[in-house]
This record gives C-alpha cells, sequence and structure tokens, in this order.
C-alpha cells in the first residue's frame, strides 16, 4: 500500500484575506468559520498565515484596534508549506522539525489547501486503527491454521497407532 498524499487529507476551501485587509475580516471569518487560521495572500501564492496565538499576542496582548491593524502587520511570514503530491511522512517532518501547527498546501498557481497537526494526527489514528484491525485479522488466520494443523496431526497420529 503506497503512502497517503496530503492531497487526500488537506482541507481543501480555506480562508484567505490580502495583506491589506483588516485583521477585523480575519477575525470575522475565523468566527464564522470556526477555525483557528486564515492564510494572508498576494496574487493568490501564501505570504503568511494569522493564528489565534497571533491575534492573542498582537492584537489583544497589545491593546490594538482589530479595525484599524492590517493582516500583513500581525501575520507570521516566511511560511513553509507543502506539496499536494507530498507524503504524510514528509509533512510530519517538516511538522516536527520545524515546530509548527499547520502547513499550507501549494502548486504553481498559488495555495490549494492547508493540512494541520490536527489532520495528521487524525489520520494517523485512522492508519493506526486499520492496522490494528489487520493485526487481528492475521492473528485469527494463524490461529485457525495453527487448528487445522493440529487436527491433521492428530489425524495422522490416530492412524499410525491405532491402524
Amino acid at each position: 500500500m503506497s503512502e497517503k498524499k496530503i492531497r487526500d487529507i488537506m482541507t481543501k476551501n480555506i480562508m484567505t484575506v490580502s495583506r491589506a485587509d483588516p485583521i477585523s475580516k480575519a477575525i470575522t471569518q475565523m468566527a464564522q468559520h470556526n477555525i483557528s487560521c486564515v492564510i494572508v495572500i498576494e496574487n493568490a501564492h501564501p505570504i503568511g498565515i494569522v493564528t489565534e496565538r497571533d491575534l492573542v499576542k498582537r492584537i489583544l496582548g497589545a491593546k490594538k484596534n482589530p479595525a484599524k491593524i492590517k493582516a500583513a502587520q500581525i501575520m507570521t511570514p516566511n511560511l513553509i508549506t507543502v506539496s499536494a503530491e507530498s507524503t504524510l511522512s514528509e509533512a510530519m517532518e517538516l511538522i516536527e522539525g520545524m515546530h509548527i501547527r499547520r502547513l499550507p498546501v501549494v502548486d504553481r498557481t498559488g495555495i490549494v489547501g492547508l493540512v494541520t497537526l490536527s489532520d495528521i494526527v487524525r489520520e494517523t489514528q485512522t492508519i493506526h486503527q486499520h492496522n490494528q484491525r489487520l493485526t487481528f485479522h492475521q492473528n485469527l488466520q494463524s490461529y485457525i491454521i495453527l487448528i487445522i494443523l493440529a487436527f491433521f496431526v492428530l489425524v495422522f497420529i490416530y492412524r499410525f497407532y491405532f491402524s
């Protein structure tokens, strides 16, 4: 079985804002869609991310008015991104190695999705459950084979000693 690709687990309909949008637009999108981040784009390409943590630290903590702050002023720039063709393992390595929680998914046209630590954990759990079921079935097959083998050994012994 080939390894899962990011395209299979990523969120495709992501919320975006432009660098010039007021941060209040990002806050509204996050609240309306119950999401933890928005991607800041320029010409369809991601240039930053605004997360709940950014809002708490850079708006609430700094006591700034979200209507007067632009997305570019509080976004986290220099995003680490992945391709939709990247594997689950590659994404896991990036998230762990870079100590991040979200990976924008890009292709030559721009942003096409987002994969989060939660998506990876969910997919890893699904794989783990599948592997547990597979192991159970393999063990069951082994027990059945042992029972059949024991039966034939007993038949052989019976015929050898009692015939």
